[in-house]
């Protein structure tokens, strides 16, 4: 049994379970059982994925709660995603097409963050070689999307495994240009989700990251985004505070079931916005990473990480819907869980 029908015939039998337990209950008294699935990453101190992780090497708090922790399933990302896609282009416009061969393989963006300063388009540039080993170490069945943002979001390509096409795209981020938007209406698509004009009205990198986050929404299963940056939010002189629109972009990746992987390109030991950089990777499940130094082997601690991952199952301690922040620690000396830090229903 692959362990996502693992998971399902784990909730299906608890769920059945439900109205026998109820029974035993005085008449007018309902008991409600919420579960939960949280992706994770749990990675080793040099982050390697740990694999074999059970319930018992687990805990697990919803709103600072005990959680149960129910099932645990590794899924590596190889492996065959057998449920068809949640939505189709069917309408009779330009982005009708017939779907991707396979729903195998995983949905990667590459975004990068451009800025013109030397300190930044040094780095920008250096990672723009890396991000090309990166691609070349993917699968056939991976699909990779590049888009930009200097004072607007630029989708430069679409999902695609075209090794070449993507090179040339990677090399445009580092471009004052305007991009060519095109619709070609493949599945997966960015094109087809994100709207150009409220693209182009993106103010902030912040805004940059929610459109990416609510387009991936149309696109199944679990996502990776891999953001090239130097910066997220404003210093205010005694500190880096942070934009308006940071909370929305965080849920909009968060829903998307996106995790954000950081490559600091900034070409310094520290520096002020490091902090947004830190703060979105931690917030959405993925890590922080220098580039200035051992910048290759930040790219292959990336593509270990990216690996496989854990579906996490857990039981709810309350009936209370809404905004609640989840946090799982793992009993293993130096190993650490890396999950979204809220959930909503």
């Amino acid at each position: 049994m692959t362990p996502r029908y693992t998971i399902v015939a784990a909730l299906l039998l608890a769920a059945i379970g439900l109205p026998a337990l109820a029974q035993e209950q005085r008449a007018g008294e309902t008991i409600v059982v919420q579960r939960i699935v949280i992706d994770a990453h749990i990675l080793t101190a040099g982050g390697e994925p740990l694999e074999g992780i059970t319930p018992a090497d687990l805990e697990a708090f919803i709103d600072d709660l005990p959680a149960a922790v129910e099932a645990v399933e590794w899924v590596a990302e190889d492996e065959e995603q057998p449920e068809p896609p949640k939505r189709t282009f069917e309408d009779s416009g330009p982005r009708v097409t017939v779907l991707a061969d396979s729903q195998r393989g995983r949905r990667i963006v590459l975004f990068f963050q451009t800025d013109f300063q030397r300190e930044r388009i040094k780095g920008h540039m250096r990672m723009t070689t890396h991000a090309k080993e990166f691609i070349r170490t993917l699968e056939p069945e991976d699909l990779v999307a590049v888009v930009s943002y200097d004072s607007k979001l630029k989708l430069w390509q679409d999902f695609t495994s075209d090794v070449e096409d993507l090179d040339t795209a990677i090399d445009r981020t580092k471009e004052i240009a305007e991009v060519a938007w095109r619709d070609l209406g493949h599945y997966p698509s960015l094109a087809s989700a994100l709207d150009e004009n409220e693209a182009g009205d993106a103010a902030t990198v912040e805004m940059g990251l929610r459109r990416i986050g609510e387009a991936l929404q149309d696109v199944d299963g679990r996502k990776t985004l891999v953001f090239f940056g130097y910066g997220i939010g404003v210093y205010a002189g005694k500190g880096v505070i942070s934009y308006p629109g940071y909370a929305e972009a965080r849920l909009a990746l968060e829903t998307a079931r996106t995790s954000v992987f950081v490559f600091d390109v900034s070409d310094a030991d520290w520096h002020t916005l490091e902090s947004g950089l830190g703060m979105i990777a931690e917030d959405t499940g993925g890590f922080y990473v220098k580039t200035h130094q051992f910048a290759r082997s930040a790219v292959k601690k990336l593509h270990r990480a990216i690996s496989g991952h854990y579906e996490i199952v857990l039981v709810k301690p309350t009936e209370h819907r809404g905004d609640h922040a989840v946090r799982i620690n793992v009993k293993i000396r130096g190993a650490r869980v890396h999950t979204r830090k809220i959930f909503r229903d």
